[in-house]
């Protein structure tokens, strides 16, 4: 089965200064509410926000996408689930996602005292399911 990889590697304190000196709109523009929502929810979020903000990195690096004016940050979601990061598409990316044949999107995110680093994982699907419509697995995927 074909698979795609992208890594990132984004400074923790990077998406400090940047919270810290856009605030709202910074968090508005790079994630959904209900990622914001589980950052905010610990005592320190900028870990978890600059381990997501790689993931969402790696996610795109994974599916090839060219680079485009107005990339929507939002139309990659990271969110917990059963301890495991799970990624869900979007709009415009879930559409290029299911036209390449993405079938599952898998993430892996750590991070340290400076760094969030993360790693996707896009394998492409079997073609004969297709017919199963936009959604591309549990772990991950368009919905």
């Amino acid at each position: 089965m074909p698979l795609r990889i992208g890594v990132d590697v984004l400074s923790i304190e990077r998406i400090r200064m940047a919270t810290e000196r856009r605030g709202e709109r910074f968090l508005q523009r790079a994630f959904t509410v209900n990622e914001v929502r589980e950052c905010l929810s610990s005592s320190n979020p900028y870990p978890c926000l600059a381990g997501k903000f790689a993931a969402k990195e790696a996610v795109y690096k994974a599916l090839q996408r060219a680079p485009v004016s107005g990339l929507r940050w939002r139309e990659i979601e990271i969110l917990t689930e059963e301890e495991r990061p799970n990624v869900k598409l979007n709009g415009k990316m879930a559409e290029d996602s299911f036209k390449k044949g993405i079938g599952e999107i898998c993430v892996s995110i750590t991070h340290d005292m400076r760094s969030g680093t993360a790693i996707a994982v896009a394998l492409a699907e079997h073609p004969e399911d297709r017919n199963l419509g936009l959604s591309i697995g549990k772990r991950g995927g368009v919905y």
